[in-house]
Order: structure tokens, then sequence, then C-alpha cells
């Protein structure tokens, strides 16, 4: 597939506009370091729980060790992360993590299980075990890293679950980075490449019904800063997804232009060829700033270092801000249009628009207020003209929510008054033959907080209150919250309680009602040492003949050693 003259255009902009760049790094004097620094923490965490509920599947008891010790030897820091829980038997994927990402001032090293970011339709934070390697020196960046990023699931039936898990192949591969500038200046080439190793799983492919599948992408991500007015960001790729490496490879004949990509990568007919991404241009000049945000990513775009990734559309977002009276009013606006069906073979077209506008004003430190406003709209048409009825869904939402807050009281018996409203209402038009599907939600809140510096004590209060309404029901819920909180001994003793209460109405009737109070305490004996109790109570009632009322407890102890 060809790439849009729109994305071309962007290239070589960004190419003119890369300013030169120059800095030096200095190593430092290793012999002025500390020979060796132990720091971080350990954590141990047990959870208890309990219910009346007959049909609760969570389980009574759970245990966890976490930590994030970082040795440094010479002022060369190795960061470990570790977590470690009596659940790691329910997980085929690894729950138990162990790595390490030692660096010193630009060099970074990464070893175990990691995640690194390189851009997000590359390799964007996806979790592996292996190693690899970050630099900046000078301008240069590089970064490269090797690892299995899946690991492999053999189709046995999983006795725990009763069902048989889905088998898939362990994923290896590379991601590298080759990059010139700084912050605020800087164009990054990237190349990732991973492929299903059809020898981790004992039975055949065939057998179990499984593709081995591979990918490489293509990516260019930049961000340019020109005169301190201007700045563009560019975050591209092109990606080619093999589903089924047992296809036939891809001639010429079958698809034009792969002699580039044929030097280090093979393409099979059921090879896909897309693109995926994202373009921004701001301006600010004083207190005034606009940005243009542009997005496009073609249908099922893939990419094995990421996650996850919303395809098939295309948006454009205009954000407008200023400042005004010496920045104490501020607004801002959002206009945003959003497409699917890029490539016009689907039934369907949805079009979305999303409008906001924010203001804030806050004349002085005691009090200030804020409103907001959104609009947000979707439809969706039929794609062939000879239908009659082209109209096949319409939605839309207005939220409308403002607050006003005071402060007042002395330097050490502070106080705080805040009053909220939110107000939303969404419409359905979907069938045009029936009446629409309305929901309206009005949502009043009051607070009120003290705080005591000199006693260390503070105390607060909330009330809140929710009508929400349908075509045919009414909810009505409204709530008080309190809670305290002391610390005593010197900072080594704190403690704090809370406790609400939330009443439910169906249509005028009572429905139910919750009672939690919760309490905790912590104590620090020694320097580095912390321990903390926490205990929380639970009760729901229902109105008679509506379902049986439950009693929760869930009780939590932790030990954290802090070095």
């Amino acid at each position: 597939m060809k790439i849009g003259y729109l994305w071309i255009g962007l290239y070589f902009f960004l190419l003119i506009c890369l300013p030169s760049l120059a800095f030096s790094q200095d190593l430092g004097n290793l012999s002025k370091q500390k020979p060796v620094v132990l720091s971080g923490s350990l954590s141990l965490r047990l959870n208890s729980f309990s219910t009346s509920d007959t049909r609760s599947t969570r389980d009574p008891f759970f245990w966890t060790v976490s930590g994030s010790p970082t040795l440094t030897i010479y002022g060369i820091a190795f960061p470990f992360t570790l977590a470690v829980s009596n659940k790691q038997k329910d997980f085929r994927q690894p729950f138990n993590m162990y790595g390490v990402s030692p660096y010193y001032k630009k060099i970074r090293l990464h070893a175990g299980y990691r995640s690194v970011y390189f851009s997000d339709y590359t390799l964007a934070d996806h979790l592996f075990l292996g190693g690899g390697i970050e630099a900046e020196p000078s301008i240069f960046r590089f970064g490269f890293v090797y690892g299995r990023f899946m690991k492999a699931i053999e189709p046995v039936k999983d006795t725990l679950a009763s069902q048989y898990a889905i088998p898939s192949f362990a994923r290896k591969g590379f991601a590298v980075k080759l990059g010139v500038g700084k912050a605020d200046n800087y164009l990054d080439l990237i190349l990732l490449k991973i492929q299903d190793d059809t020898s981790s799983l004992k039975a055949h492919p065939v057998d179990v019904g499984v593709a081995a599948a591979s990918n490489l992408v293509l990516g260019i991500k930049s961000r340019q800063v020109i005169a301190k007015i201007f700045s563009f960001d560019l975050d591209f790729g092109v990606s080619a997804y093999t589903n089924d490496l047992s296809a036939r490879d891809l001639t010429d004949n079958d698809y034009k232009g792969l002699g580039f990509i044929k030097n280090f990568y093979t393409p099979k007919v059921s090879t896909e060829f897309l693109t995926a991404g994202k373009a921004s241009l701001g301006v600010r000049i004083k207190k005034m700033s606009v940005k243009i945000n542009y997005r496009r990513v073609e249908p099922e775009y893939q990419s094995m270092g990421a996650y996850y990734l919303n395809t098939d559309l295309e948006n454009l977002t205009i954000a407008p801000s200023w400042q005004m009276f010496k920045s104490k009013l501020r607004v801002n606006g959002s206009l945003g249009l959003q497409r699917n069906n890029i490539f016009k073979n689907k039934i369907n077209n949805s079009v979305r628009t999303a409008n906001s506008l924010s203001m804030s004003y806050a004349p002085n430190s005691k009090w200030g207020a804020n409103i907001n406003y959104s609009n947000y709209n979707m439809s969706q048409t039929r794609n062939y003209t000879v239908v009659r009825d082209t109209l096949m869904m319409e939605q839309f939402s207005n939220n409308v929510n403002g607050s006003v807050y005071y402060n007042f009281g002395t330097k050490t018996h502070k106080q705080n008054v805040t009053t909220s409203m939110n107000y939303m209402k969404l419409a359905d038009n979907t069938n045009r033959n029936l009446q629409s599907n309305s929901t309206t939600s009005v949502n009043p809140t009051v607070s009120y907080r003290f705080n005591n510096t000199d006693k260390k004590f503070t105390f607060n209060v909330n009330t809140n209150a929710n009508n929400f309404k349908t075509d045919k029901n009414t909810t009505f819920r409204w709530g008080l919250s309190s809670g305290f909180s002391k610390t005593l001994l010197k900072d080594k003793f704190k403690t704090g309680t809370n406790l609400s209460y939330f009443s439910t109405r169906l249509n005028g009737a009572g429905y139910s009602s919750t009672i939690s109070l919760g309490g905790n305490v912590g104590y620090q004996p020694v320097k580095g040492h912390a321990l903390t109790l926490a205990l929380n109570f639970v009760n729901r009632s229902f109105a008679v003949g509506k379902q049986p009322g439950t009693t929760d407890l869930l009780g939590n102890f932790c030990y954290t050693f802090n070095f």
C-alpha cells in the first residue's frame, strides 16, 4: 500500500526544519563516587477477605512480596524489580518477574523482564524477557533490545478452569533505534522485527490449529521546536505483518516495490502492509496557543511490540487556549472530527465529533471557580446508496460541570469548602421507528475539609446525590461520608478512620443501602521500617423481596523496609 502524500510532505518538512545540534557529555570522576550504595524498598503484603455472599469467588487469603532495590557501584545504578505472589500458579504468562536496568548518566542497560518505549507504533512498552541498551552519547541516540516477547503456551487442558487453553508460540525478536538530537529537537529511525518460534511447541502447528506469525515495522519519531514558538511532532510506522509463515513467498508480480523490504524480511502472500501515524503542529505566542493534531491508523494495523492499537480511524483536532488578566482566567477549547472506513470497503461509515470548552478563574488564593462543557456526537450510515434509509445509528451527549471553592482560616487552622455540580444527557436515536432512548444524570456535591497543622489533625465531610433518569426508570442515590486522621509520637504513629452511608431509591421506592466503616494505623518504630494495618467493614442491605444482603470484611497488613 502506498504511503499518502500527506505523510511524505510531513517527512520532508521534518528534514528541512531539523536544526544543527551539539552538546558534550562529562562522564565525571568515578573516584569521587561512593564504592557501593544499596537503596530501595521491600514490601510484604498480607490480604484477608471474608463475606456472607455464597457467590463470591474472591480468595480468602492473598500475599505478595515486592521490591525495587537499587545497587549503585561507583555511580553506576543497577535498579532491580521483583514481584512474587501465591497467584503465580494461575497465570500462563509470567507473574513473578525479575529485571534490572543499570544506568550511568546517558547509558542504560536492560536485563530480565523489561519494558522499553521507542514509539507508539513500533516498540511501545511491551514486556519482554531479554536484554538491551539505550545510550545518548553527544548528539546521537541509540537503542537496542532483544528477547522473548511472548511465552509459549502448550495446548494442554487447564484443570483449574476446566477448559482448554489457547496455544501460542514463543515470540522472539529485536528492536533498534538510531537517532540524532536531544529532548526538544530529535529524529529517531526505528526498526522492529519479531517472529514466532515454530519449534517452541511440542505439538505440530497444524495439529493445534495455530499459524506462526512474524512482523517487521519501520518507524520514525521526531520532535522539533523552532524559535520557541513553533513545535512539530511526528510518530509514524509502516508494518509488514505476516499472519501465516507457512504461506508461499510474495513475488514482485504479486506486489510491486518489494526490493527494499526483501533485503531483511521475507514477505508472504499472508503479509499485510499497513501504515499508522500521528502528527501535531503547535504555535505559542505569549499567552495564546493553538495546536493541530492529526492521526491516521489503517484497519488492522498491528505491531508485535505494542499491546493494543485502535485501528481504522482518521481524526483531526484543533485545540486553542489562551490566558487573560495575568493568567487568572484560563480558557481551553477543542474541536475534533473522527471517521472510520478509511479504505471504503465496509458497509457502514461512522463519523464522530467531540468538542469541549473549559474556563477557570482564580483571582486570588482564597477562592476560584471553573466550568467545563463537552459535546459528543456519533452517527453511522450505510456505505451503499441503494439503501433508502441510510441512517443506522445516531448518538450524542452533552456534559456540563462546574465547581466553586473557598479557602479560609489561619495558617495553622486551614479550612476549605467546595461545591460542584455535574449535568449529563445522553440520547440514542439508533432506531428511528421507535422512541429515542435518553439518559439524564444530575450530580451535586458539597465537601468541607479542616486541617490543624499544629495538632496534626485533619477532618473532612462530604455529601453528594445523584439523580439518574432513563425513559423507563429513575434512580436516586444520596450519601454522606466523613473521615479523620491524626499523627502522634513525633510522626511515628498515624491513625485514621472513615465512615460512609449511601441510600438508593428506584422509582421513588427504597431499594438498597450501604454502610462502610474503615480504619487504619501506621507505625514506624525505627527509621526505614514501617508497619500498616487496615480494616474495612461493608454491609449492603436490600428492600424486602429484592435480594439477600451481604457483609464483607477486608483486612490488609503491610511491612515495608526502606534502605
